[in-house]
């Protein structure tokens, strides 16, 4: 899912409606704190074609796709980004409990997000 900003999923249709996993562009940018990737919850929500229950606060978070609520327990806590607080959230955990696997190519500084088979 991203470095300088992209992003490259099968976890939904691209911004041209295809399920081909190809590089999309992040139009807010990512955030490294403690060597963890964070993304806004908003681009999480619309990729991943979940809801996360706000406020976030605390060591968890609850998601809920499909009209089925899961409970997330979070290493790392949220953060909050720019003048607004953007609400922020660790990319890994998210994406594995939702069935993704991450990878990060550090050459190339990418990560993919992509189905556990």
């Amino acid at each position: 899912l991203i470095s300088s900003p992209h992003f490259l999923s099968e976890a939904a249709p691209n911004r041209q409606g295809s399920l081909d996993p190809e590089l999309m562009v992040m139009p807010k940018p990512v955030h490294m704190e403690q060597g963890r990737l964070y993304i806004p919850a908003a681009e999480m929500e619309k990729h991943f074609g979940i809801t996360i229950q706000r406020p976030v606060t605390g060591s968890s978070v609850r998601i809920i796709r499909a009209g089925t609520e899961s409970v997330l327990p979070l290493e790392a806590p949220p953060v909050y980004v720019g003048a607004a607080g953007e609400l922020y959230l660790p990319l890994r955990p998210v994406a594995e409990h939702l069935g993704y696997a991450v990878h990060f190519d550090q050459q190339e500084q990418l990560v993919t997000v992509v189905k556990k088979q």
